[in-house]
């Protein structure tokens, strides 16, 4: 008997319950904005390193957490 099979819509990466799934689905989840632009990222470092590199100096503040509604 085969085990059900948990797949991400976003990279195709298969889990093996629906937990580890929907763990996984929260790597995919932007956590950070440009404090300039408001493009989302998933970690401070990316969205510093745009802020710099898109908007050619470094921010005046960290990057902004992304607040989601609960």
């Amino acid at each position: 008997m085969k085990m059900a099979e948990w797949k991400c819509q976003d990279c195709g990466k298969v889990f093996k319950t629906e937990q580890d799934l929907l763990s996984h689905e929260l790597e995919h989840v932007p956590r950070y904005e440009c404090a300039v632009c408001g493009e989302e990222f998933k970690t401070k470092e990316e969205a510093y390193l745009h802020e710099v590199g898109k908007h050619g100096r470094p921010p005046a503040t960290d990057p902004v957490p992304v607040k989601r509604p609960a």
